[in-house]
């Protein structure tokens, strides 16, 4: 049986894992739609920028009107109009870079006459009113064959990239990127002098440079830059010693003079570039991925490495056995400011490929292939990073530092151009939200934790399969469980020297043990005793009883079958069958373990019959002795000590027969405040003692057999004085708890002895109950045990807690009315 349940398991638990690995697990928040605009036309170029540099972002748009007049507006995030550029000419591109000598950000654009391509900049002075300067930068001529055709539109834009004195001359530089399209004029670097807005040197090339880095890497204390490029095989020409039909490594000095030039592959593809210090040890190292497409068969990695002035060299790479997918412009991305770096790889047959920065996988929940990364920012100010990201399925996903899907949302403008997605900065010290921008409109979005109920939907709609399987195993397993259970209790009943008989909601027999049938007519054929009302009407009667509760004992002997039973007990059993155990204690008198507690009972009687006598014989002989010794002040102490120790013996010989006396009492409910205010007025409690009584209530009903709970309670305050040599308190509590029980039943008074005494050491604690255990010089060790006896015979229960040289407190249970 136990093989076959744990094979059942095993069978079950694989199950459960196959079964989840096909589905994707359930963000825990949500894109919350915020505010929506609608756009005055389809934009040309958008971004969200910190133009002002006071952590709100600005919403930057480029659009050609209805005129056509070509417009740049900025507006603040409740769209108000702040600054306006009109143009004749196509914006095709916004950028904002940080004037890192003055921490001033700059707005840049770009535009062309279909001749020439132009950089602008705008400067903002923020006050009232507004001011602003126009920075025009030299411009540079388009010179390829097609710039007379009219019906060919050059796209030719330049792309800030970073304002830095880069030449250590003191005056900085502004550098750029060139980019164009089909006749690749102008591509490559071009570096102008900010200030005089001049072009101060290019590097020209006729393919697209997809990234540059620009450090000290070789830590010789000059700067280099490392370019890669994307190759597009617009162009069979070459400028530089460089192509557009193959991928290349480019390092030049600060000056644009090449330091190095090597081809990385052939065919389309490009060179993403990232910087990185990974080892921490102040030099950066540079992240080259390799992604490839068309019919060439080029492998595509990821490869850290260190220039060391003249070569790369390799320190780690991952490699892929299938290709990479276009536009890994965003591949690094810093997730905590601990140093936690991931690198995010859109593998075009594995889907989302996380690594670390020692380029060893991350495991990560996404299971859709991911076609853009849009941004990464800490969206809800914990200190990490989530990414946004959109799937093939057309879904806006953010990604967090444990590699989770923590929101998902659909592409909400669905089947319109140019849709793109952006985490906006709304406030210092405020979650940032998320912007997605279509071709007509702009909404946003913040991301709030799904409320409880919707995530315990999330979770049943996403794992149903699996909860049902396992709330299958959970109903099979306790329904095995309860077989097995009945079957042992069916099982140790007919080896019980007690009557049982199992009754199925409260008639039915299911079961009678063998001890019971042996003593019914007809013991061979069990099957006609079916009905409890029928066949048992006694017990039917204490059955209707014992439904207001858990369990129900009666102490009301029993005649039946002419056998004597002294108890009944009835305990319910099971919560979705209900069921009863009803126990019919016999009286035990020819048990042999009853026999020999007889004799024990008897042989105690009468040892305590004749050392009383004798004790008697003594003392009457002293008597004469002590008047001799009248006048002997040793010789009377002695006779003192000789009759004190007697009467120890005297007491002791009692307290024994007592202990080992053998009733059954006949316990009725009793009001029992006035067998304790009887109990309080016979104890002669010293001066230095104060007695707390503390109950309101003016009456209690309890099971009692009155003497000896005057007898129990009297041991126990004594006890509590003998622990206050030098005087203190006893408080002695009464209080009903309705609902409480304990395994014989409702025990629902409670009776506590607490004083302010010696305390009892915790060594032992374990031996007060048992017999002749003392630590008293007068002490008999059988008041404790003796009262222990009187209250379970009472069918309650007595606890002692104690703290040595703090006090102690006794609590006596009860069974109440």
């Amino acid at each position: 049986m136990k093989r076959n349940l744990a094979l059942y398991i095993l069978i079950f638990v694989s199950f459960m894992l196959f079964s989840c690995q096909g589905v994707d697990p359930f963000p825990t928040y949500r894109f919350t739609p915020r505010e929506a605009r609608l756009l005055e036309s389809k934009p040309r170029s958008c971004v969200f920028e910190d133009l002002k540099g006071d952590s709100k972002d600005m919403f930057l748009f480029a659009f050609t009107g209805a005129s056509p007049q070509n417009h740049l507006i900025v507006f603040d995030l409740n769209f108000k109009a702040i600054s306006q550029v009109n143009h004749h000419y196509p914006i095709r591109g916004i950028k904002v870079i940080t004037n890192p000598l003055t921490d001033q950000n700059l707005l840049f654009y770009t535009f062309n006459d279909q001749r020439r391509v132009y950089l602008q900049a705008l400067k903002y002075e923020w006050t009232k009113p507004l001011k602003r300067e126009d920075w025009m930068f030299e411009p540079i001529e388009r010179t390829d064959r097609l710039i007379d055709n009219p019906d060919y539109e050059w796209f030719a834009n330049i792309i800030p990239e970073f304002i830095e004195d880069i030449d250590g001359d003191g005056k900085q530089e502004l550098v750029c990127r060139a980019w164009d399209g089909f006749t690749t004029n102008p591509r490559g670097l071009v570096v102008y002098d900010l200030a005089s807005r001049k072009i101060k040197w290019q590097y020209l090339t006729t393919t697209h440079i997809a990234t540059l880095l620009f450090d000290d890497f070789d830590r010789d204390g000059k700067k280099e830059f490392i370019l890669g490029n994307i190759a597009f095989k617009n162009s069979r020409e070459s400028l530089n010693g460089i192509d557009d039909e193959n991928g290349w490594l480019v390092v030049l000095d600060r000056f644009g003079k090449e330091q190095y030039r090597n081809k990385q592959f052939s065919g389309y593809g490009g060179v993403y570039l990232k910087a990185y210090d990974a080892d921490g040890d102040g030099s950066p190292e540079i992240y080259k991925l390799i992604s490839t497409w068309g019919s060439a068969e080029t492998a595509n990695y990821i490869e850290q490495m260190r220039w060391d002035g003249s070569h790369f060299i390799r320190i780690c790479s991952y490699n892929s056995e299938s290709p990479f997918n276009m536009n890994q412009y965003f591949f690094l991305q810093e997730m905590d400011n601990r140093g936690t770096v991931w690198n995010l790889i859109m593998d075009k047959a594995k889907g989302l490929v996380v690594l670390d920065k020692n380029l060893m996988p991350v495991s990560h929940q996404v299971k859709s292939r991911i076609i853009t990364m849009w941004d990464s920012e800490d969206i809800n100010l914990n200190g990490y990073h989530e990414i946004l990201l959109q799937t093939e399925d057309d879904h806006f996903i953010l990604l967090d530092h444990r590699g989770h899907v923590m929101a998902s949302l659909a592409n909400p403008m669905k089947g319109e151009d140019n849709v793109q997605a952006f985490i906006v900065n709304v406030g210092f010290g405020m979650p940032r939200q998320i912007a997605i921008i279509g071709s007509k409109q702009l909404q946003f979005y913040s991301i709030d934790r799904y409320p409880l109920p919707v995530l315990i939907y999330n979770l049943l709609q996403q794992y149903w399969l699996v909860l049902i399987s396992l709330l299958a195993l959970v109903i099979a397993l306790a329904f095995w469980q309860m077989l097995r259970t009945r079957q042992l209790l069916f099982t140790l009943s007919d080896h019980s020297t007690q009557g049982i008989i199992v009754v199925s909601g409260t008639n039915r027999i299911c079961f009678i043990n063998r001890y019971l049938c042996e003593l019914l007519p007809g013991s061979t054929d069990v099957r006609r005793y079916r009905s409890l009302s029928h066949s048992f009407p006694e017990l039917k009667v204490i059955m209707e009883m014992a439904l207001k509760g858990v369990s129900y004992t009666s102490q009301q002997e029993l005649h039946f079958q002419n056998n004597k039973f002294r108890m009944v007990k009835v305990i319910r059993i099971g919560w979705m069958w209900r069921k009863h155990i009803i126990m019919l204690y016999p009286e035990q008198i020819d048990h042999p373990d009853m026999q020999e507690k007889l004799v024990w009972a008897d042989t105690a009687r009468r040892l305590s019959h004749h050392v009383r006598r004798h004790i008697t014989n003594v003392l009457l002989a002293i008597e004469p002795i002590e008047s001799m010794c009248a006048n002997n002040t040793s010789s009377r102490e002695n006779m003192h000590i000789i009759r004190d120790e007697i009467n120890q013996i005297k007491v002791f010989t009692h307290a024994f027969q007592r202990f080992t006396e053998l009733k059954d009492y006949d316990l009725q409910p009793q009001d029992i405040v006035p067998s304790i205010e009887h109990c309080i007025a016979r104890i002669n409690f010293p001066a230095s003692v104060t007695l707390i009584k503390d109950w309101s209530l003016a009456s209690v009903s309890a099971f009692i057999e009155p003497i000896r709970f005057e007898e129990a309670l009297t041991n126990l305050l004594g006890n509590a004085i003998e622990a206050l040599p030098e005087g203190g308190t006893i408080q002695l509590s009464v209080k009903e708890f309705p609902n409480h029980s304990g395994t014989d039943g409702d025990l629902s008074v409670l009776i506590e002895v607490e004083d302010s005494g010696k305390g009892i050491p915790p060594k032992y604690l374990d031996e007060i109950w048992q017999p002749f255990f003392t630590t008293k010089q007068s002490g008999t060790g059988i008041g404790l045990p003796e009262t222990k006896k009187i209250i379970e015979s009472m069918h309650g229960t007595i606890t002692i807690q104690s703290e040595d040289k703090i006090g102690t407190i006794v609590s006596v249970w009860l069974r109440g009315k």
